[in-house]
């Protein structure tokens, strides 16, 4: 298994979890705390899961384009002009 999928699967369940964490909390949060659902420090939750979710799925898709490219130029039928 390769680091980095380990790490684009880590990023994108931290971010997943963060996302879900937020919006299954904002109802139960809204309701008893309404001035803290306002707060930037609850709302961050979200902003940090997406921020993790986008980095994952953007380092899966480099590293797919990467190793797509390295093999392509270890191949040996593939001519180069």
């Amino acid at each position: 298994m390769r680091a980095t999928a380990l790490m684009n699967g880590g990023l994108i369940g931290f971010g997943l979890g963060f996302i879900a964490a937020s919006i299954a909390l904002n109802r139960v949060v809204s309701e008893y705390l309404p001035l803290y659902a306002s707060t930037w420090q609850f709302r961050g939750v979200a902003v940090v899961g997406g921020l993790g979710l986008i980095f994952g799925i953007a380092f899966e898709i480099y590293e797919r384009n990467r190793l797509k490219k390295q093999a392509q130029s270890n191949d040996p039928t593939t001519t180069e002009n």
